[in-house]
């Protein structure tokens, strides 16, 4: 296997050789190259009560177990920006990154196509008729510099928004119009990102969601996530009773207590259109519950992968739009900016009128406004998670 062929691999092969163990294995985009990357391992037997961690570093999935301490990365806003570049892809082609915890072979294969200029042949199907040639090339432009290998080579949310706005331009608009893609002015973001919450979120009593979700009935269950399950259920928020969705974490759950308190923190402080709002929270003995606007239409993951979903390309459009505003919001905010750190399909919910809004903000860390990253323990879902991001671990 050639160093100049799989750098960021060799990195971690060398710099990890002191895990308990490291397995990396090939996805099927490999066939017909290094037959060797496929099963390679490091170090002596795992130890049962090693911890178990998987990230993607250029199309590759690596499998780690490291029983003593966490993979500390340089986080910027950009590693969200790459994340939010998968996202594109899916949207353009009509698949996922992952199916069944499969890596798949989206990201590279439209950047393939982007720098053959056969974009076109990747759209899906379905759609394809129907999308204008120029917004086309403006999304995937778009979509190309989002996944830069090279952190400032990536647009910043504000530029992602407006380029994305061009391209439903063409599409919405008389042949042959020709729009400018430039940079919106820093009074923009600032105006987009001066939206708080008219009301601050509440703490709600155990008996009072035992009542809503009726002890938890498990007809009620709507999904299930790394915190745990989800429970659709109705609840008087002060005056009005309004339905909602009950997160409730599992005991079981690695990820939930750590990120409960970040993400009430968090959403407790602010409103905006484009993300999913914290009606309240329980705290109470074991019990850990976000309160959260209920979403009627389930995830932009479930529509393209499960439900699929005849979705136009202007309706694809308009949810990236939507989605892409939620970021710059985060990205922008005045006080201070902060990092997702879980952009991806699934955390995309639509809601009745098809409004994109971005959930699950645990894994989200604040960015102060005189630092331009922040060092903290690599996190993120694979196949999503920015190589960058990973290769600045140690």
């Amino acid at each position: 296997m050639h160093r100049d062929r799989w750098p960021y691999l060799y990195y971690v092969l060398d710099s990890c050789a002191s895990l308990d163990v490291l397995h990396v294995s090939s996805t099927n985009f490999l066939d017909g190259y290094d037959r060797e990357v496929d099963e390679r391992v490091v170090g002596p037997h795992v130890p049962s009560f090693s911890v178990f961690r998987r990230f993607s570093i250029i199309g590759l999935i690596i499998t780690l177990w490291d029983s003593t301490s966490d993979f500390v990365g340089f986080l910027t806003k950009e590693s969200d920006v790459y994340s939010f570049g998968v996202v594109l892809c899916e949207v353009l082609c009509g698949r996922l990154c992952m199916v069944d915890d499969k890596l798949q072979p989206l990201v590279g294969l439209t950047q393939q196509s982007f720098r053959q200029n056969t974009v076109n042949q990747i759209v899906l199907t379905n759609i394809r008729d129907e999308v204008n040639p120029n917004s086309l090339d403006v999304f995937s432009k778009v979509a190309y510099q989002c996944l830069k290998l090279e952190r400032d080579e990536r647009p910043l949310a504000t530029e992602i928004v407006r380029g994305l706005e061009v391209a439903l331009q063409y599409q919405v608009s008389e042949p042959y119009t020709c729009f400018s893609f430039c940079l919106p002015s820093p009074s923009d973001s600032l105006s987009y990102s001066s939206i708080k919450r008219s009301q601050p979120c509440r703490r709600f009593q155990f008996h009072e969601i035992q009542l809503a979700t009726k002890n938890f009935d498990e007809t009620l269950v709507v999904g299930k996530v790394g915190f745990g399950k989800v429970y659709k259920g109705k609840i008087f928020d002060r005056s009005s009773l309004v339905i909602a969705a009950f997160k409730r974490l599992d005991s079981m759950s690695m990820q939930g207590a750590a990120a409960f308190w970040p993400e009430v923190e968090m959403l407790s402080t602010v409103r905006q259109c484009n993300i999913v709002s914290l009606i309240g929270y329980c705290n109470q003995g074991d019990e850990m519950i976000l309160v959260y606007e209920y979403i009627h239409n389930v995830s932009l993951n479930d529509h393209l992968h499960q439900l699929g979903t005849p979705l136009s390309w202007l309706q694809r459009l308009n949810i990236c739009i939507d989605a892409g505003g939620g970021l710059r919001y985060l990205h922008t905010r005045i006080e201070v900016g902060v990092i997702h750190r879980d952009i991806k399909s699934s955390n995309l919910l639509l809601d009745e009128s098809w409004t994109a809004k971005i959930a699950d903000l645990g894994l989200a860390t604040i960015v102060p406004r005189n630092q331009t990253y922040v060092s903290d323990a690599i996190k993120g879902t694979f196949g999503y998670l920015d190589p960058d991001y990973f290769y600045t671990g140690n």
